[in-house]
């Protein structure tokens, strides 16, 4: 019996990218960022420059969250601050 733990998961990264586009805009991203309760998203905030328009603060996001294993807290984040467009690319976010 494995632990979840040992278990790799792959995401889609452009579903994620995707999801990220048509979910929020980068007001909302900056202050997912800003508010999260999950640790190991709290330092993605200082990965956002003040000129950084949508598109720049997703890839960081995904950037950010692919090199500290966090990608799963992204979208558990993402699903509670928009799960109308989190149902949409549910099915498509595994890879």
């Amino acid at each position: 019996v494995e632990s979840t733990s040992e278990i790799e998961v792959t995401y889609n990264i452009a579903t994620v990218r995707d999801l990220l586009l048509a979910g929020f805009t980068g007001g909302d991203l900056r202050q997912l960022a800003l508010y999260t309760s999950r640790p190991a998203l709290k330092p993605l905030i200082h990965e956002f420059g003040s000129g950084d328009g949508l598109r720049t603060m997703v890839e960081k996001a995904i950037t950010f969250s692919q090199k500290q294993d966090c990608m799963a807290d992204l979208l558990a984040e993402v699903e509670a601050a928009n799960p109308r467009q989190y149902a949409r690319f549910e099915a498509r976010l595994l890879a």
